[in-house]
């Protein structure tokens, strides 16, 4: 066994050594020098090792020796892992295009425009892509899904993971958790309340609702939801993905409106194959593998998955690599139970003892089910699946790179390393530039370090909480949508909070104990939530705030998309500056056009609102609530003629 291990290991080193040449890489200083060495020493062992094996297979000592160089082996298996790591993650990068995703086959695509044109009539409600494990059928409700046309059409999009078993009040919370504004408990399943509770986000509207991979046949689970879902307006399309023809056709679909996808041609497989496999290699090297490369594509019998599967895990093999693929008695196994296990247990053999532990352990969760990453990360910890390292955060760090492995190698989909949280480290000082691989992070929470900068390649953060004395040097990605200061001691905000060029759609500002006044957040084009509470320092909300330009000659609009703002407990502030008389009376300048929601809780020292904004802004304003401000209401409890609260309730009866 340590014989066989270290064969394995002294193989990857040479591939490794072949990639590092032929890519360029630069790994850890001093690494490319003693890989050969490494390489030479292990020869050296497993030819000691068969030479002790045959004299003292049964000798004590020489087998504690022989199960200590396992250990070691398997010790050295996990470095080599993360090295080829790299090498993966780089020529991925490397291999990348800003272009759309390749789609190999053109029958998808002429599947693809059918489905398009179908949704944009308002006939059928309900389409069905049918087809076996593996096809393309989600790629092509994705494909769909992501049409120009069909986002244009469709005011709601919204794709639910249906898989066995159908649980309907589990789609509906889905819905909801996409397009709602309340929410349904996790553990309800009470279907009756949450079918309720899925009619008001939909109704009146046209949205397109994808279910993948529905298995049930039972039309009993399947009507109740039907009904709910027919609240939305006419033209509203419901697009299925499933293996049975019967589920199909259960759900209500025609025969008209089932469409399946086409099986590849071992030509288009061995395209799909070696694109995946051999990014970046020209014709001639290409031209190497072609004959081993197209035995291997005639064994994924049409399905673009396992060329996909397969691809991915030949991307490491020299030529005898793919030879061994060719003649691999996996593909003689009998009695599989699903069509793309031969292909898997490629993937999965490949895998170090440590990435082999953590998939391993995720086979306790049910099919098709949404694994929270930082849970999973944390109960691989607890199991000491991780080895420990400077930290916990870098543990964690190495947790979600362990999930992005398993996600190139096919072994897991989707995956959504969304959220980490490093806060509570007071001695945090920097970020390791690890963090930047997890190229989907969306949340970060570093509340109570000693942050000042983020590294700059670590692009999407949508939110970010106490970073303290440094929160004006964050640059977030353009795409960021929500921002969340809280507990901040500096004294002043993020540039990125004035940016034109910042999508942020939700700014919350909680627990800042040295701000005093808020910046030009009225240029951020997509800015549709404002909540403030507990500003200490904040005694005016000046007319920077709105960010207009007084110089400029073009038309203005001040919080274009806003539509909520709400202000509690600053007790210090005093005043509201409002805009000029020429302000209010200019045609070119817009304030707040789509404000729906002003509330103002618990702010003491405030005596009065900016009457001539709010009269600006006043035809979309329909709740203006104020409690708890003593001197506010003073100001505005009388409703006779001519008082402060008529001068701006009499531009709008509906507020």
């Amino acid at each position: 066994m340590a014989d066989a291990m270290i064969s394995v290991v002294v193989e990857r080193i040479a591939a490794l050594i072949e990639e590092k040449i032929r890519y360029e890489v630069s790994l850890v200083r001093g690494v490319e020098k003693e890989l050969p060495e490494l390489s030479d020493k292990l020869k050296t062992i497993r030819n000691v090792l068969d030479d002790a094996e045959k004299r003292g297979v049964n000798d004590k000592s020489i087998k504690g020796w022989l199960k200590k160089i396992e250990a070691t082996a398997f010790e050295m298996d996990d470095i080599l892992d993360e090295w080829e790591y790299s090498l993966l993650k780089h020529t991925m990068e490397a291999s990348a295009e800003p272009k759309k995703e390749k789609v190999h086959g053109m029958d998808i695509y002429r599947k693809k425009s059918d489905i398009v044109s179908k949704v944009m009539l308002n006939d059928a409600q309900i389409l069905s892509i049918v087809g076996a494990g593996g096809l393309g059928k989600t790629t092509l409700a994705k494909l769909v899904y992501n049409d120009n046309q069909v986002g244009d059409r469709f005011q709601l999009r919204i794709w639910i993971c249906v898989s066995d078993p159908f649980d309907a009040a589990g789609i509906a919370r889905g819905i909801v958790d996409i397009v709602g504004k309340e929410t349904i408990p996790p553990n309800t399943n009470q279907l009756a309340l949450a079918l309720q509770t899925v009619e008001a986000p939909i109704s009146g509207k046209k949205f397109l609702l994808v279910l993948d991979d529905v298995w049930t046949e039972d039309e009993s689970q399947w009507k109740d939801l039907k009904i709910s879902l027919q609240c939305g307006a006419a033209g509203s399309k419901i697009l299925v993905t499933t293996r049975n023809e019967r589920v199909a056709k259960m759900m209500g679909t025609s025969d008209d409106d089932m469409y399946r996808p086409n099986h590849l041609s071992e030509e288009e497989c061995w395209s799909l194959l070696r694109d995946t496999s051999l990014p970046g290699k020209s014709e001639e090297e290409c031209g190497k593998f072609e004959c081993f490369g197209k035995k291997i594509a005639s064994k994924c019998k049409g399905l673009p998955l396992a060329a996909i599967v397969l691809g991915r895990f030949l991307k490491f093999k020299n030529l005898d690599g793919w030879k061994n693929v060719v003649n691999s008695e996996i593909w003689q196994m009998e009695k599989v139970e699903v069509e793309l296990f031969p292909h898997l247990v490629l993937s999965y053999n490949e895998l170090s003892p440590t990435l082999k532990r953590c998939f391993s352990y995720c086979s306790f969760y049910p099919k098709d089910s949404r694994i929270h990453a930082e849970t999973l990360i944390e109960q691989w910890m607890a199991q000491g699946y991780l080895c420990s390292v400077s930290g916990n955060d870098e543990v964690e760090v190495k947790g979600r790179e362990c999930l992005n492995n398993l996600a190139m190698r096919s072994l897991i989909h989707d995956v959504e390393l969304r959220r980490l949280d490093l806060s509570w480290n007071g001695e945090l000082k920097e970020l390791p530039e690890s963090i930047c691989s997890l190229v989907e992070l969306q949340i970060l929470k570093i509340e109570d370090t000693s942050i000042n900068f983020l590294p700059e390649a670590l692009v999407i953060i949508v939110t970010v909480i106490n970073v303290d004395g440094g929160s004006r040097a964050l640059v977030p990605h353009h795409k960021l949508n929500r921002l969340e200061i809280m507990g901040y001691g500096g004294s002043r905000l993020p540039h990125c909070m004035s940016s034109p060029l910042i999508f942020i759609k939700e700014i919350r500002l909680y627990d800042l104990s040295e701000v005093s006044s808020l910046p030009a957040m009225g240029k951020l084009p997509l800015l549709e939530s404002i909540r403030i509470r507990n500003v200490d320092q904040l005694k005016l909300v000046g007319h920077e705030f709105l960010g207009i330009e007084s110089s400029s000659d073009d038309d203005v609009v001040a919080f274009p998309k806003l539509k909520e703002l709400t202000i509690k407990e600053c007790q210090k502030w005093e005043e509201w500056e409002d805009i000029t008389e020429e302000e209010e009376e200019s045609a070119a300048i817009s304030i707040m056009p789509y404000l729906t929601e002003l509330t103002i809780f618990e702010c003491k020292s405030l005596k009065k609102l900016p009457h001539r904004l709010l009269r600006k802004a006043s035809s979309s304003l329909r709740f203006l609530t104020i409690l708890r401000s003593t001197e506010l209401i003073k100001t505005y409890e009388d409703d006779n003629e001519g008082s402060p609260w008529r001068s701006i309730s009499q531009h709008n009866p509906q507020l």
